[in-house]
């Protein structure tokens, strides 16, 4: 209820600046026709009617589909840490539900969104790395495993306090990245429908797959076949190596991902 809150106020507010646009529109200069009483000729027409080219044309479906993949891995991880790190922590470090919230939710507010940011820092400061998105993705996501081990298998709670604070930074910057590249993938004409493929992708990979996938793992490394070596785990050992396993599938991912696409999407960057 309360996170309903912020949208009560700005839906009036979104209102009232769609009405002051389209008023300021329709008070704009009309097309200034010389001589109106005559008939246009027909190359006056053509060049007044809108393009009929396809909204898609141009759009380079493989190259996207490739880079959906790496952008894709980071989000994937950020939701199975989401949904899983506060189990871990009460099961692992000894704490109350409660605390763990608190605790997980007062470091992911303040991390999480500087990650972001100094993403956004870093393709404004330095224009030379858009060429090198696909790269950064990458090399941001595998940079979290190591902190990602921390928050895991840290002896104190302080460490695995400061391994979630360095992972949301890490993959902060990733996630950025990843939309961003989105962004210098599609054509203006259609950027709507690039980012809608993107986001419902990113519903289903990394909201849905995520948690799903690192919950299956932990029920395998607990109870399953002890003759290869699994089934022997507690349940806090083996959610958090399923939770590391699952950052190092996304980087594998990620890794393939980035080395197919990267040739096509320097390409594309220097066209």
């Amino acid at each position: 209820m309360i996170t309903a809150l912020p949208n009560i106020v700005m839906i009036p507010l979104l209102a009232g600046l769609r009405k002051r646009d389209v008023r300021h529109r329709s008070v704009g200069p009309a097309f200034d026709d010389p001589m109106p009483d005559m008939l246009p000729s027909p190359s006056a027409t053509a060049l007044r009617a809108p393009p009929r080219a396809s909204a898609h044309a141009g759009v380079q479906w493989g190259t996207i589909a490739l880079f959906f993949a790496a952008a894709i891995m980071p989000i994937m991880l950020i939701q199975a840490m989401g949904a899983w790190l506060p189990t871990l922590f009460v099961r692992d470090r000894g704490i109350l539900p409660a605390q763990a919230a608190m605790l997980l939710g007062a470091i992911t507010l303040f991390t999480a969104p500087a990650g972001q940011l100094a993403g956004g820092w870093l393709m404004t400061r330095f224009a030379s790395w858009h060429r090198h998105v696909p790269a950064i993705i990458l090399v941001s996501l595998i940079a979290t495993l190591l902190p990602l081990a921390a928050l895991v298998w840290a002896p104190g709670l302080a460490g695995a306090g400061v391994g979630v604070a360095i992972a949301n930074l890490t993959l902060g910057i990733a996630s950025f990245c990843g939309l961003f590249g989105v962004q210098m993938l599609s054509p203006v004409s259609a950027r709507i429908t690039i980012n809608g493929i993107f986001f419902a992708l990113v519903t289903l990979v990394g909201v849905g797959i995520g948690p799903l996938l690192t919950g299956a793992l932990a029920t395998f490394a607990h109870s399953g076949p002890a003759t290869i070596g699994a089934g022997t785990m507690s349940p806090a050992g083996a959610l958090g190596t399923a939770l590391f396993t699952t950052g190092v599938i996304a980087s594998c991912v990620c890794a393939m991902a980035v080395g197919a696409v990267r040739y096509r999407y320097r390409q594309h960057c220097a066209a």
